[in-house]
């Protein structure tokens, strides 16, 4: 698992160990590689638009501020 964490490192895959324990178990236990990488592509893909919408300020047109 070290050799394992350490070319994940090289490849700047951002995987914690946990997170390569938990892939290497899924991809023993039968799940194919490239779809579990799709995956996690997928999901941190999500994620990075979710917290880009989380951060950028809600646009407000003039007549929703002329309501007020």
């Amino acid at each position: 698992l070290v050799v394992l964490h350490d070319i994940s490192q090289l490849l700047n895959t951002s995987l914690t160990r946990e997170q390569l324990v938990t892939c290497v178990a899924l991809i023993e236990s039968g799940v194919n590689p490239e779809a579990l990488a799709a995956i996690i592509k997928d999901l941190r893909q999500s994620a990075e638009t979710t917290r880009q919408e989380s951060t950028t300020p809600a646009r407000i047109s003039r007549s929703e501020i002329n309501d007020v």
